[in-house]
């Protein structure tokens, strides 16, 4: 990154010729799809239950945080996730749904808490819930933050009887919680 800047830097004063140009754009192109498809690879091995049946390790500040802290503050099933109009309405069709299914200890931006209502970090998924006497927990982020795959990645952690994660794209029907095999669903959409 730190180049491609450099190199933007450098040119603008003067305007990109073609070669410049076509440079930059592989460079943000390559930079950009690296990322995506790192991410991606990274959640199908996770999914298909390689990597050694990986386990991500727990922050010291969960521990502490699990530690230092009682009961977990009462649950609440209102509030927004973030400033994305689009995920906030999304989140909302959630709502109604579990509400239908029956789930018990919905959480909106709350405190993880196990499915034994044991608080076990700091961390805050969007939206927490226990359906069916199993946890379930969603993340919504952009396509292109990637600040979601390690959202999920501590939510496994806090959580050692989730098992896997299921990524949506947005348009994605509702997934059907009674057979699914993943307790942590990550959602891209704008």
């Amino acid at each position: 990154m730190a180049q491609v800047y450099a190199r933007w830097q450098a040119t603008s004063e003067f305007g990109f010729t073609r070669c410049e140009l076509l440079r930059f754009v592989v460079d943000v192109v390559g930079i950009v799809g690296g990322a995506l498809l790192a991410s991606k690879t990274f959640v199908e091995a996770q999914q298909s239950g390689s990597l050694w049946n990986w386990r991500p390790t727990r922050s010291k500040l969960d521990i502490d945080w699990q530690r230092d802290h009682g009961e977990p503050p009462p649950a609440t099933a209102i509030g927004r996730i973030g400033e994305s109009p689009t995920q906030n309405a999304d989140l909302q069709i959630w709502l109604r749904t579990l509400d239908e299914l029956g789930a018990k200890d919905i959480r909106v931006n709350q405190e993880q808490v196990t499915f034994d209502y044991v608080r076990v970090g700091r961390n805050r998924p969007d939206l927490q819930f226990t359906l069916n006497n199993r946890r379930y927990y969603v993340e919504w982020d952009t396509p292109t933050s990637g600040r979601g795959l390690g959202h999920a990645t501590r939510i496994l952690a806090n959580d050692p009887a989730a098992s896997k994660v299921l990524a949506l794209e947005a348009g994605y029907p509702f997934p059907d919680l009674a057979g699914l095999a993943e307790q942590v669903i990550l959602i891209l959409m704008p």
